[in-house]
């Protein structure tokens, strides 16, 4: 969940590598979706970095590895800047930074 939360509304704590890797990961997985495909390839060739050795070293670690890894630098680095939004009852981290309600218990805080 918190690599979630850096991710989706912690994306302009990443480096600009971190973010150039993130956009190859969502094109990968939507070219799985895709007719056409190639959806990497041309983002690749259009950012240039098609032969970006220390990027491909990233990408061939997978997505998994990626994700936490990146998260857990966010933390380490600059974590006074991430709000992770605990619920008051079970102390789990609720679905976004400003939400009041708990998906887990469901307990409202309005």
């Amino acid at each position: 969940m918190i690599e979630h939360m850096v991710f989706r509304y912690y994306s302009h704590l990443l480096t600009r590598v971190e973010g150039e890797v993130t956009e190859i990961f969502t094109a990968r997985r939507k070219d799985e979706y895709s007719k056409r495909g190639g959806i990497e390839q041309r983002l690749r060739l259009m950012r240039g970095n098609l032969d970006d050795q220390h990027m491909n070293a990233i990408l061939d670690r997978g997505p998994e590895n990626f994700y936490r890894d990146t998260a857990e630098r966010v933390m380490r680095e600059r974590g006074q800047e991430v709000v992770l939004n605990r619920c008051p009852k079970c102390n789990r981290i609720v679905r976004t930074p400003k939400a009041r309600q708990c998906m887990w218990c469901l307990h409202d805080w309005y």
